[in-house]
Formats: C-alpha cells, sequence, structure tokens
C-alpha cells in the first residue's frame, strides 16, 4: 500500500518498535517533521503547477540538467539515487515532498554514510560496497571512492540525503512546469 509521508509520520506517534520497525523496513527513515519553510516551498510549487502547463521536452533538458546525475527515468541517468520510472511520479502529494525535502524520508538503500578517515578527510555517500577490509563510497557525483577500513575513524549514517533539499531553486516558474511535465509523463 502507498502512504503519504504524513501517514508514515502518524503510524510513528504510536511508540511501538513493531510498527517503527515495520516502517523503517520498508520505508526507511522518515524525519518526525517537515519544517514549516519546506511546507510552504511544496504549496507554492503546487501553485507554480496548477498556473499553466508545462513542456515536457523542455523539461527533459533539465532533467538531464538536474536530475539524470543521481536518478534514472526510462533508462536515462545514473542510479544513485532511486530509479523514477517505476516511481508514483503522477502523485503530487507523493512528488513534491520527496523533491522538496528529500531528507524527509530516506529508504536504506540510499542512505547515506559519513566517513573519517585516520588523514582528515570525510567522505560522504552510499556505502556502494564493503568487505573485511574495504568500503567503496558512491558520492552525489558519481565519484566511487575505496578505503581501507583500517583508515576509517568512524563511519556513520547520516540524517541527511545525497540529494539537496535546495534542487528547484535555480529554476524558474516554467522550468518547474516543464520538469514535472516531463517526469510526470507516461
Amino acid at each position: 500500500p502507498i502512504f503519504s509521508t504524513e501517514e508514515l509520520r502518524h503510524m510513528l506517534l504510536h511508540g511501538d518498535a513493531q510498527i517503527a520497525r515495520e516502517v523503517a523496513a520498508h520505508w526507511g527513515s522518515i524525519r518526525k517533521t517537515t519544517p514549516f519553510e519546506k511546507e510552504g516551498k511544496i504549496k507554492a510549487i503546487s501553485i507554480y503547477l496548477g498556473r499553466g502547463t508545462g513542456d515536457a521536452a523542455s523539461g527533459h533538458k533539465l532533467f538531464v540538467k538536474h536530475c539524470a546525475i543521481c536518478h534514472r527515468l526510462y533508462g536515462e541517468g545514473n542510479q544513485i539515487g532511486p530509479d523514477l520510472t517505476a516511481a508514483d511520479r503522477k502523485n503530487l502529494t507523493v512528488l513534491l515532498p520527496n523533491v522538496v525535502d528529500p531528507s524527509g524520508v530516506i529508504r536504506p538503500e540510499f542512505r547515506a554514510y559519513n566517513i573519517v578517515l585516520d588523514d582528515g578527510r570525510i567522505l560522504t555517500g552510499l556505502l556502494a560496497d564493503q568487505n573485511d577490509s574495504t568500503v567503496t563510497v558512491l558520492d552525489a557525483k558519481n565519484q566511487r571512492t575505496v578505503v581501507k577500513r583500517a583508515n576509517i575513524e568512524e563511519l556513520k549514517a547520516s540524517d541527511t540525503s545525497l540529494m539537496p533539499d535546495n534542487v528547484l531553486d535555480p529554476l524558474g516558474e516554467q522550468e518547474i512546469r516543464d520538469l514535472f511535465a516531463y517526469v510526470r509523463a507516461k
């Protein structure tokens, strides 16, 4: 079944450990509340989308520039974040919070990790591969870095998605309509 982020948050309010485990197993980490500013952005984008129609061809160009570095749609793009092809892309109640507040719900397989190395470097990315001696980190620019476990001082799950919160900020209203026309097409 499909649940909105708000419905999942409501389930977690019960404080039931079994419900929390089930929610985490199926949907990953869910931040308790969405900041007021993000709620406002979600409403603003809904208004932009209702003011006119978007051009999917122009939206495709925007997808390639802003989204395809991490997301795949119909075989195009990288697979750092979720493949959007099978996502509930037509449902704005699901789509908008995931775009505007990507750290609101993070599925376990897309959990970013912060890795502090003994030379002072800090890496952030997905754990693409790991074994007894090495860890491979995949960052938001699709770069893989292999580090020896012996060089890791700390490996900690991040509460923040690799996807930036402000991905739509550089776009104007028409560009937002175009991008969503493409992402929601088919």
